[in-house]
Parts: structure tokens; C-alpha cells; sequence
């Protein structure tokens, strides 16, 4: 199993609710898991696989609209460092490029 993206999300509410998302390369496919929860609660979990990684980044991409789309009733937003920094897990967008992954996927 190998990590390909990682994201926490934070919402401004009573709770300190956030939401976390990581996609996930397996032999057999995809999997995409969320946790969801309020600090000081148990969190709730969810695995989605799929069999592409064009599947799984749609999916991924899909809930990162909803949960940051400005109008809903609760608004999560990435967590940022301490210096203010948006948190960077890749050089390059989330928008990883499917080649890459091709050979990621081919090399486990």
C-alpha cells in the first residue's frame, strides 16, 4: 500500500470539525478513505475503492468541491503551518499527472 495524496481539512465551528482525505495505490486498485469527526468525538470513516486512477481522483476531486465550496452551511479549509504556508505534500498540484502515477503504480 502506498500513500499518493493526504489532505486535512479544518471547519470554523463550535466543534473544531475537519475532515481528512488520502487516496491510496493497492495491488487490486484505488482506495480513497475519509475521516470525518469534531475534536473530542469519535470519528466517523468511509473506504471507496476503485479500479482506476482516473476514478479515484475524480471521486477525490468531487469531495474536495463539496466540502470547500464557499455558500455551504459548514466551509472546511486546508490546515496551514505554522508560518501561515499552505502545507505542500508534492511539488506540484494535486492534479498529479496520470503518467506518474502509472509508473508509481508499476514500480510497487
Amino acid at each position: 500500500m502506498r500513500e499518493l495524496i493526504s489532505k486535512t481539512l479544518v471547519a470554523e465551528s463550535k466543534n473544531n470539525a475537519y475532515y481528512s482525505l488520502r487516496l491510496l495505490v493497492l495491488d487490486e486498485g484505488f482506495v480513497l478513505e475519509s475521516c470525518h469527526g469534531s475534536y473530542g468525538r469519535q470519528a466517523g470513516r468511509e473506504c471507496y475503492w476503485r479500479a482506476t486512477i482516473d476514478q479515484a481522483q475524480h471521486l477525490y476531486d468531487k469531495i474536495m468541491r463539496q466540502k470547500t465550496r464557499p455558500g455551504r452551511l459548514r466551509v472546511y479549509s486546508e490546515i496551514e503551518d505554522r508560518d501561515g504556508h499552505q502545507m505542500q505534500l508534492f511539488p506540484e498540484s494535486l492534479n498529479f499527472k496520470l503518467n506518474e502515477v502509472i509508473d508509481v503504480v508499476h514500480n510497487r
